[in-house]
């Protein structure tokens, strides 16, 4: 197993429970965080934009990466969706094999 995080961060919390539901239900990550974000900036079109948001940080295995961000670009609110990937270089054994028996 080579796992991974993926970060994404949409418009409002029933969208992010609709993408998070479709990841889990698809077995493509063992586990979606919902976060809050009670505030981003960025500049988007060439305007400051200042939205509140909310962060899902996806637990799965490199192997399903273009799955999901497939789904995400599918079923995302936005334009643009923030996809970022962030390898796991270590954790407790017994964590990642849970991991790893949650997915496909």
């Amino acid at each position: 197993m080579n796992p991974i995080v993926i970060y994404t961060s949409i418009d409002n919390k029933e969208n992010a429970k609709s993408l998070a539901k479709r990841i889990i239900n698809n077995k493509l990550a063992a586990c979606v965080n919902i976060i809050p974000i009670e505030e981003s900036l960025y500049y988007w079109q060439g305007k400051l934009e200042s939205e509140s948001e909310f962060q899902l940080m996806i637990k799965t295995d490199i192997k399903y990466k273009s799955s999901i961000e497939k789904l995400i670009k599918k079923n995302h609110s936005y334009q643009l969706p923030e996809i970022l990937v962030i390898n796991i270089d270590d954790g407790s054994n017994e964590y990642l094999k849970w991991m790893k028996d949650n997915l496909k």
